[in-house]
């Protein structure tokens, strides 16, 4: 038995989302381990009162689960999760960790869309904030105690949902239209990277730029007209300060041979494992924007780990590291387009390292060029890698 979580596939993945439909929660049996998946094992750990209600199923959520379907329990509508706070402490304001990512997930399930990177910051708060004036709880403060914590996991077990929200430009957008929230569009729009002239007008340019847009935040379907999803999603964005990954390559070719998401950790930038410590020649190094080479050896990172400038895109004037890389497959002074092999993973020990492994990292806006502080970029970066992967 293995642990299944986002991105497995599989028999295992089948039987998992039939058992789910058998205890009351209607899954697509089609193997694929993904978000409705996930958002159904959270809903049934929530019921088992199984914490931390993850939507990960290692083994005692697959044995309670097993044993439920044999004895023909299902989960009903009136079904009552644990009394027990579902988190070991009041959540609040700059407060990090896994019951963070757990709560920000909950926040996606009822409907308030929350990025899950285990960063209790203003985008988590104002999320917290609009669940509990939907839930009636007072005082409003965006602070998740006990009874915010408690509400919200009974709203992810029975399946509850917020209500939608109305667009911030107060209509849907779409070709032909015209004004200051078109303008408003195109100026966010290209704020997340994606390049968008700002005359007022929604006309085929715009609508190429939404559908961009739609496709890097994984909104169904990508018609380029924006709705009140859209819009709001966009709003995430612009003040997350998160980009769009158009244009950007993923970093490290085969893409069989990389280890999913779920394996990734964060320090200084993203560490990126292989399959089976896959290195050297096995696994590529390649440029994931159009560039210079303008440094390689870093303290900790080896000595062939290369510094790239990326030229233009989303990411132009900013550095991208390559650690635990050898060799170098490229000289410092070197133009490289994106795409282009610029290293190997370091087979052994390469750097501060226990394995072979890329951490990939990128400098703060207006930063050196290495190395970011501690987390400082690495949250960015990991989406940015996230969605390249995803799209790969």
């Amino acid at each position: 038995m293995r642990v299944l979580r986002v991105g497995e596939e599989g028999g295992d993945v089948r039987r998992l989302q039939r058992w789910l439909t058998a205890v009351g929660i209607q899954t697509s049996a089609d193997g694929i381990f993904g978000v409705l998946t996930q958002r159904g094992v959270r809903r049934f750990q929530l019921a088992a009162r199984l914490y931390p209600a993850s939507g990960t199923v290692g083994v005692r959520t697959a044995r309670t689960l097993q044993s439920w379907v044999a004895r023909g329990r299902s989960i009903g509508r009136g079904s009552r999760t644990s009394r027990r706070p579902p988190f070991g402490r009041a959540l609040r304001i700059g407060d990090r960790g896994g019951d963070v990512r757990t709560l920000q997930r909950w926040l996606g399930d009822v409907g308030i869309p929350t990025g899950a990177d285990g960063i209790f910051g203003l985008l988590t708060r104002r999320s917290a904030l609009r669940f509990q004036l939907a839930a009636r709880l007072s005082p409003a403060s965006g602070t998740v105690g006990i009874r915010t914590a408690t509400t919200l996991g009974s709203w992810v077990a029975r399946g509850r949902r917020v209500a939608p929200v109305v667009s911030p430009f107060g209509r849907v957008l779409r070709s032909g239209d015209r004004g200051g929230d078109v303008r408003t569009l195109q100026q966010w729009l290209g704020a997340v990277g994606i390049p968008t002239g700002t005359d007022g007008i929604f006309g085929p340019m715009t609508l190429r730029s939404a559908m961009r847009f739609q496709l890097a935040a994984d909104l169904r379907p990508a018609s380029g007209t924006v709705g009140a999803r859209t819009a709001r999603a966009l709003q995430a964005w612009v003040e997350g300060r998160r980009i769009a990954a158009a244009g950007l390559v993923f970093p490290l070719w085969p893409i069989g041979r990389v280890l999913s998401p779920s394996h990734w950790t964060l320090d200084q930038g993203v560490d990126i494992g292989t399959v089976e410590d896959a290195c050297g020649p096995r696994v590529i190094e390649v440029a994931i924007a159009p560039g210079t080479i303008v440094a390689e050896g870093i303290s900790g990172f080896g000595p062939d780990a290369p510094i790239l400038k990326v030229s233009s895109g989303p990411l132009r004037g900013r550095y991208v590291y390559y650690g635990h890389a050898r060799p170098a497959l490229v000289p410092v002074g070197a133009a490289v387009s994106a795409g282009q092999d610029i290293a190997e993973v370091g087979c052994g020990i390469v750097g501060v390292s226990n394995s072979p492994h890329l951490e990939i990292g990128i400098s703060a806006p207006g930063g050196p060029p290495c190395c970011p502080r501690q987390l400082e970029t690495a949250t960015e970066m990991y989406r940015l890698m996230r969605e390249l992967y995803n799209s790969s």
